[in-house]
């Protein structure tokens, strides 16, 4: 016979009330949405749903893996390219948000997911001599459409396209789009899963908290970090810099670390 846990539920229970009505953005790597840990994922992100946090999730396609500094041409076969994995991975995780078989995680749930042109785009241009083309930048982000679906309990999914207004598309590097929308509704939350382990510290043991500044000197005096790693501690202290307050830092590696780093006091990731 299985034991439920109460002390754990009811432990979380200041969580589950402090987070009622936030926002989170949450950001995918492109291995977690083609993995066999995505219908988990889902499951905790539904749960989630169901406790009244409001969730947009950006989710990236792995065509340019995180950790080059140097932006790529996008031209038109690559924009096609990059559009037809859109289109395939939006599908999966749409379809898994569909799941309501009795007996399962998420029976009984009826969750909408919604997408659309929520973030316009201009032209990066030309770079050192270099244009471009098809790789773009955040112009602006419809604050307003993205609350009003947050508002009726959809969650809204992001991806790494943006929309000029003469009607062209541009491939817009998924984490600005993320850190640009978070500090734009304003969201409560940014939470980056990596691919990446759990930071820590030079004794191996995990990095729970960081200051914004504690995050600059971990970025400017850890030399044996990794090129990703280094990347999404970059775009937290970008992201602190424009008022998100809360930035986490968690690893898709660990089975659960959403509901663990926020529901628990011990946490799964490293609070920025």
């Amino acid at each position: 016979m299985e034991t439920f846990d109460i002390e754990t539920f009811r432990s979380a229970a200041p969580y589950i009330y402090a987070h009622q009505g936030n926002v989170f953005v949450i950001t995918i790597p492109s291995s977690l949405v083609e993995g066999d840990q995505l219908p988990a994922l889902i499951q905790d992100l539904a749960l989630m749903q169901t406790l009244g946090i409001k969730l947009v999730l950006v989710y990236a396609t792995g065509i340019f893996p995180l950790g080059k500094t140097k932006r790529p041409v996008i031209d038109p076969k690559i924009l096609l390219k990059v559009q037809h994995k859109i289109g395939e991975l939006q599908s999966r995780i749409e379809s898994l948000f569909s799941t309501g078989l009795i007996n399962t995680p998420m029976a009984g749930m009826k969750l909408t997911t919604v997408s659309g042109n929520f973030v316009h785009a201009k032209p990066v241009g030309v770079v050192d001599g270099i244009d471009l083309q098809f790789y773009g930048e955040v112009r602006r982000v419809d604050t307003h459409a993205i609350q009003d679906q947050l508002e009726q309990n959809n969650i809204v999914l992001l991806s790494s396209l943006g929309y000029s207004p003469s009607g062209e598309c541009f491939y817009l590097d998924e984490y600005d789009v993320a850190s640009t929308v978070a500090a734009s509704i304003p969201s409560d939350k940014l939470i980056f899963l990596m691919d990446e382990k759990t930071l820590t510290n030079s004794r191996k043991q995990r990095i729970k908290h960081l200051t914004l500044e504690g995050a600059q000197n971990t970025l400017a005096r850890r030399k044996t970090l990794s090129k990703t790693l280094k990347q999404y501690i970059h775009f937290a202290i970008n992201a602190c810099l424009n008022r998100v307050h809360r930035v986490h830092l968690l690893s898709a590696e660990v089975p659960g670390a959403l509901l663990q780093e926020l529901f628990s006091h011990d946490g799964a990731g490293t609070l920025i």
